[in-house]
């Protein structure tokens, strides 16, 4: 057997007794320190408690606040982006960043109008041809009613005409006495052709007089299927054209001789011109960038000689009224209302303090940092301080808005009330060298949780005991 091992065996039993005294000796420990705080707890004197629980305090003035607070960022009022109508060369820039502009002022512009100009000629002529084309129709009513009519009356004779050829196409062309005599000559002819020799020139003269009697009898006595689909067709095409020109004639005249469709076409035209019109005017005033609000350059993304494209070329912004958008926990909803005041600090300027009103509620929660919040806007006043201050935009800032405040308040801690009945009377015990105090009634106003302010029974300079730990005030 090695030393090692004979070392292990000589000290592995003393290593056991020593865990068996340790593990009844620890719990005796433990048990021990117990009982001796229970009996210091237990057995401190009554007016040592009392001096622990109950603190003095001096009624005070000074002044009760109910606001909430949060935190919020400087944003613009109104905000235009302007830029060129197409891409080209920068002729003329006249402000720069940060500079004051008012409206009307001539900001930037771009060369190459020429083909703009032509397009609002073009498109101010397709304007003036539209209109013309309706005024025609109204100075020429009359007398496109009395076309209308003379072309139904027109119509209803062809139709006239066409209808008697139709209900006659099933009998004789001609009168029967037209086809008897045309009858006769055939017959006086055949009787002429038998008495010459067949082929002679004699018979041959009266040969053609024969077949001209009798084609004449043929033509007279029936009409040709042809002759029955032609006369069909042409009756049916005047119908047609007599039911239509008496509808246009009598719409002409319920109508003052004004045709409402063709208003309406002439109409659409027009206004369709008068769109591409103002796209090309649009266009020509764009090559001229001017200031549509009052406000400051926040941008200009070019200069004189640089080729643009159709992005934002000038940024204006306008920061009257200078505006704060704030989040307030949602918890402090019932605090905030419009048109309450509010004061604002910047973060960059902690010692100047603005005031401002609540212009705006956003009526929907936000979530900001997993946290549901109330987004305001508020209104600053004009500051002399602020005049020659940069303030970006995004600027952060601390806000807090005021419900209701209370100067020179007298006032006492929430925690030195105690409710004297289920009414909403209240008292305070008051110190008058005794250890108890005299429970003295009082009449209370205006609270911030904190502080509440005393309307009756206490004065300025008076001592009241304060029970932090079982103080009964319900706000």
């Amino acid at each position: 057997m090695s030393i090692l091992q004979k070392w292990r065996k000589q000290y592995a039993g003393i290593f056991s007794e020593k865990l068996k005294f340790l593990s009844w000796l620890i719990p005796a420990i433990v048990l021990l320190l117990v009982f001796l705080f229970i009996g210091l707890v237990f057995n401190k004197p009554v007016e040592e408690e009392s001096t622990t629980q109950n603190q003095k305090s001096v009624v005070s003035r000074g002044e009760i606040v109910i606001s909430a607070t949060g935190t919020g960022e400087l944003v613009t009022t109104d905000e235009i982006s302007l830029s060129f109508p197409i891409a080209g060369e920068v002729t003329e820039v006249n402000v720069a960043f940060g500079d004051e502009v008012s409206i009307g002022d001539v900001l930037a512009k771009q060369e190459n109008t020429v083909s703009l100009e032509a397009d609002v000629a073009t498109a101010n002529l397709a304007v003036l041809n539209a209109q013309q084309a309706i005024d025609e129709l109204e100075l020429n009513a009359e007398l496109t009613l009395l076309q209308a009519k003379q072309a139904w009356l027109k119509a209803q004779d062809t139709y006239n005409d066409a209808l008697e050829d139709y209900e006659g196409m099933n009998s004789t062309r001609c009168s029967t006495e037209t086809i008897a005599n045309y009858q006769t000559e055939v017959d006086r002819n055949e009787e002429r052709m038998g008495k010459q020799t067949v082929g002679s020139d004699k018979w041959l003269e009266i040969k053609a007089e024969y077949d001209t009697a009798l084609a004449n009898v043929e033509y007279c006595s029936a009409y040709t299927d042809l002759e029955k689909q032609e006369i069909e067709a042409t009756y049916q095409i005047a119908a047609i054209n007599q039911a239509q020109t008496e509808e246009d004639y009598e719409l002409l005249k319920d109508n003052n001789g004004i045709d409402p469709d063709a208003v309406t076409l002439l109409q659409a035209q027009l206004d369709s011109a008068e769109i591409q019109l103002a796209s090309a005017q649009e266009k020509l005033d764009g090559m001229t960038l001017v200031a549509s609000i009052d406000g400051t350059i926040s941008a200009v993304n070019g200069q004189v000689g640089d080729i643009v494209s159709t992005n934002t070329f000038i940024t204006i912004v306008n920061m009257e009224p200078m505006t704060i958008t704030a989040y307030i926990d949602e918890n402090d909803l019932d605090i905030v209302h419009v048109g309450e005041p509010a004061t604002v600090i910047f973060d960059s300027f902690p010692n100047i303090t603005l005031t401002g009103i609540v212009a705006l509620i956003n009526p929907e929660l936000q979530t900001l940092d997993q946290y549901s919040v109330v987004e305001v806007t508020i209104n600053i006043d004009s500051d002399e301080a602020l005049k020659e201050k940069v303030l970006p935009i995004g600027l952060s800032a601390t806000v807090e808005i005021i419900q209701d405040s209370i100067q020179d308040a007298l006032m006492i801690p929430v925690e030195s009330l105690y409710a004297l009945d289920d009414e909403g009377a209240y008292g305070v015990l008051l110190a008058d060298g005794s250890e108890e105090g005299i429970m003295t009634p009082v009449t209370v106003g205006l609270t911030n949780g904190t502080f509440i302010q005393i309307l009756s029974g206490l004065e300025e300079g008076d001592i009241i005991y304060v029970d932090w730990f079982n103080y009964q005030y319900q706000s």
